[in-house]
């Protein structure tokens, strides 16, 4: 595989994990008791709080994966040209 198709993978994997991350926080929020105020129990609410609670450590994650496989084959280039 080349640089090109194993950064698309990581983004797809990347993308599906982070989306099944948020599906499953949001349902167990949404299946406990209701207490309090009420619109902190729509998915448009959960999807609010991901994006400022979550979403940036899964964005460092990505960025922390992809700055490493850009090394492992910029270095693997450089190895293979003398």
């Amino acid at each position: 595989m080349n640089k090109k198709q194993v950064m698309l993978w990581t983004l797809t994997i990347w993308g599906i994990l982070c989306l099944l991350h948020y599906v499953i926080q949001t349902a167990l929020i949404m299946s406990g008791p209701r207490v309090g105020n009420m619109y902190a129990y729509s998915w448009g609410f959960q999807a609010l709080n991901f994006a400022f609670g979550y979403l940036p450590l899964w964005v460092v994650a990505l960025a922390v994966i992809l700055i490493s496989e850009w090394n492992y084959f910029k270095e693997k280039e450089t190895k293979k040209s003398p």
